[in-house]
């Protein structure tokens, strides 16, 4: 972060207007999504809550990998070492998180399932039928 807002000041004067205006705004909108995004993944994964999970699957694909490319190799904004390598880094980090992150929902929702089957097979045991084999 303090890398990437110091290389920003640092070569905010070389750069066009436009693009000056246009990164103020990204690095606005990188700090602000990476927040949402770390609390979404947080709650999600500790309160084991699918939707939460799936904001921060989407937020991380959608938002922040192509903010963090943007960021990275973009030649206009002329990227500094640090940055290229401290972005890369950062997008690396979020691949990863995205491929995992799928893997966690996978596995959550189908805990969710199984525990849902369970507790339909036991109402239908507390009732006194046969649990039917569409609940098994």
């Amino acid at each position: 972060f303090i890398i990437g807002i110091s290389s920003f000041i640092y070569k905010y004067q070389y750069l066009s207007p436009i693009y000056q205006v246009i990164l103020i705004a990204v690095h606005i909108l990188h700090v602000s999504i990476e927040a949402v995004r770390l609390v979404l993944g947080f709650v999600g994964n500790l309160g084991e809550k699918v939707p939460a999970l799936s904001g921060f699957w989407i937020t991380s694909l959608l938002l922040q990998l192509p903010i963090s490319i943007f960021l990275a190799a973009h030649a206009d904004i002329y990227p500094r070492p640090a940055e290229i390598w401290l972005y890369s880094a950062h997008v690396l980090f979020v691949l990863t998180q995205i491929v995992l992150g799928w893997a966690v929902i996978r596995a959550i929702s189908d805990y969710h399932v199984r525990q849902f089957k369970a507790a339909l097979a036991e109402e239908e045991e507390r009732e006194g039928g046969e649990p039917t084999t569409e609940h098994k």
